[in-house]
């Protein structure tokens, strides 16, 4: 998890000792860690949710790092697309990781402005 996290992460990604404390914590948290990483790669080969998108009617904010190699830019500005109301807001210097340190008040504000 650490490795994943270190390639795919940007110049705000936290050393080691931080991202062994973050997959301690998954790992705890997790009923079943093989299971959790599987789900995501089979999501695509589900029933198609597409056309439920536009049924969303919670507050929605898509966040994106601006260095994710792993999912294209195109994807969270068509997810925004197909959510009635939702915005997408791009963490500067951010890979395809939880969102580090450096942009927690970014996304802690984006989120409590949904609340508000």
């Amino acid at each position: 998890m650490i490795d994943e996290v270190r390639a795919r992460g940007g110049p705000f990604t936290p050393e080691e000792p931080h991202l062994r404390l973050l997959a301690e914590r998954v790992f705890d948290r997790s009923a079943d860690l093989a299971a959790g990483r599987l789900n995501h790669r089979l999501a695509g080969y589900g029933p198609p949710v597409r056309d439920l998108l536009g049924e969303i009617e919670a507050p929605t904010v898509v966040l994106h790092g601006t260095l994710d190699r792993h999912i294209a830019a195109g994807h969270p500005e068509e997810l925004v697309r197909c959510i009635p109301g939702a915005r997408l807001v791009w963490l500067d210097g951010v890979g395809h990781e939880f969102p580090p340190r450096a942009v927690w008040s970014q996304v802690l504000t984006e989120i409590l402005d949904l609340a508000a």
